[in-house]
């Protein structure tokens, strides 16, 4: 018992500071749910050259630039997703944001029966585990370990997160077309695998779905 209760206390201590500490996408999906700038790559286009071309061309160009300019930490991938105003990198973020890998897939033009449309995107995106990071952290802590140190730690494991640590998720990424330009819909699985896997840890750790062992 007495260990269920300190799991639970240093879990409560990071939601907690995340909620303070993490801003952008993370918040933003958190708070919907009820759950509670890099470098420019070349390959990047504008709002305006996507808007030129067919939605079905234009949508896993939206989804790469964006993913390429969240890789980069950079608040300009907020342009090519909807409801993303403000988007920033803290540290944890930043972390799982730098350790990202992906691949933009098969893409699939849904049509509802009103005539609008929208593109469907498969990416595979890798990242460092949240959850892996965490629960190693808080073996190497103190009980009475305070939020900044949480945080600390658990930024240094998911940098140094070894391949084992990593999680994969595939996701379906809509992309909508908002004539002067196009952008994907932030979802909580997409939220999700951008994190790591924090928003489902966090889900279930609240509602808990998790393991106090």
């Amino acid at each position: 018992m007495h260990q269920k209760t300190k799991k639970g206390s240093r879990l409560l201590i990071l939601i907690i500071g995340l909620v303070v500490i993490l801003g952008g996408i993370l918040i933003f999906i958190l708070v919907r749910q009820g759950v509670i700038g890099g470098k420019k790559s070349s390959a990047i286009l504008t709002q305006q050259e996507l808007a030129e071309l067919p939605l079905e061309e234009a949508a896993p160009k939206t989804v790469s630039c964006f993913l390429a300019l969240y890789h980069d930490c950079d608040s300009k991938a907020a342009e090519y997703a909807n409801g993303m105003d403000g988007l920033t990198f803290p540290a944890i973020q930043s972390a799982i944001a730098k350790s990202m890998k992906y691949k933009v897939g098969e893409v699939r033009t849904v049509q509802n029966e009103d005539g609008t449309k929208y593109v469907l995107v498969n990416a595979t995106i890798e990242t460092a585990g949240f959850k892996a990071a965490y629960e190693e952290a808080v073996k190497d802590l103190p009980p009475d370990a305070d939020n900044e140190a949480i945080l600390a730690a658990v930024q240094k494991k998911l940098e140094k997160s070894p391949k084992s640590a990593r999680e994969t998720f595939n996701v379906s990424i809509v992309v909508l077309d908002y004539v002067t330009s196009r952008k994907i819909l932030m979802t909580s699985e997409l939220s999700d695998a951008l994190t790591g896997g924090l928003v489902t840890y966090l889900s279930n750790q609240t509602a808990g779905g998790g393991s106090h062992e």
